[in-house]
């Protein structure tokens, strides 16, 4: 904690909600679960450490099965997270052998809770009627609105959107001390597989992770979403490979998101608003999105 502190680290807590939640998933190899250790953890950085509990963020992974309310409930009510960042995400399917089982109850509460984070920011209802649990995903729309404006047309030479740059913008480092991309792919991966911490980076495995576009090159230059494309190159992973149709499988879902954020967009220019001006407070302090 000292070496983090000192060092200027941020730090972001996997915390699910509370603990009947939280220990379902995130478990030790003898049963126990975790949440009575994190936190303590917790209450030891915030004692001990105030500089670098003032960056602690707490990311949330949603299951199907839990109760959205139960969560934000939660962290509204926890004192010691209370004015915390705090970011969520739905469980991901990605490479998981077995089906998550999301059903409409699940798409409805997230919806019914998006509309909400709208609505605030469209001035028709108060922040105390917005789970934090979503206040990010306004970012993620605010970001898109700003990506919408950098360029008005598309180069003779490009490349759909989706992939970053291998090692540098989220290097993770397994136990063993071998790079990945960034935590999302799979260790059991050998593609995803991109050096290792005493001999280096393998460039031609990051070059191949880069130019995904390459599997899927008729079918990309005749999409119209080439520009807000988000398949990266953990979508492509099947078995170890890069996968053509593998690829091709998440375009539906990449599409439905980008015409939803389009859809909101329209919405918000029609009622003369500019979402990136649009700020969250909760007693008197900014929450970054």
């Amino acid at each position: 904690m000292s070496f983090l502190q000192e060092s200027g680290f941020s730090v972001v807590v996997s915390l699910d909600g509370p603990s009947f939640v939280h220990d379902k998933h995130r478990k030790f190899i003898d049963g126990r679960g975790s949440f009575d250790v994190v936190m303590k953890g917790v209450e030891h950085i915030k004692s001990h450490f105030p500089d670098l509990y003032k960056k602690l963020t707490f990311n949330a992974v949603i299951n199907p099965d839990s109760d959205y309310k139960c969560v934000s409930d939660f962290f509204e009510a926890e004192t010691i997270l209370k004015d915390s960042i705090l970011r969520s995400s739905p469980v991901s399917d990605v490479g998981s052998k077995d089906s998550m089982g999301f059903d409409d109850n699940y798409f409805i509460t997230y919806r019914n809770e998006y509309m909400k984070v709208l609505l605030y920011a469209l001035g028709f209802i108060s922040l105390k009627n917005v789970s934090k649990l979503f206040v990010r995903e306004f970012s993620n729309f605010s970001n898109f609105r700003i990506k919408m404006d950098i360029c008005s047309d598309i180069p003779e030479i490009s490349h759909h959107g989706g992939p970053c740059l291998p090692g540098v913008m989220r290097l993770f480092v397994d136990v063993n001390g071998y790079f990945y991309p960034c935590e999302r792919v799979s260790e059991t991966s050998e593609s995803m597989r991109i050096g290792h911490i005493d001999t280096g980076f393998d460039i031609s495995k990051a070059e191949k992770l880069l130019n995904i576009g390459e599997l899927t090159v008729n079918e990309c230059l005749e999409c119209w979403n080439l520009r807000h494309c988000s398949i990266c190159a953990v979508f492509a992973d099947k078995d170890g490979t890069l996968d053509r149709d593998a690829k091709l499988a998440y375009c539906k879902r990449v599409k439905n998101d980008v015409e939803s954020k389009m859809r909101t967009l329209c919405l918000f220019r029609e009622m003369g608003i500019q979402p990136t001006e649009v700020t969250f407070y909760e007693e008197s302090s900014t929450i970054p999105i």
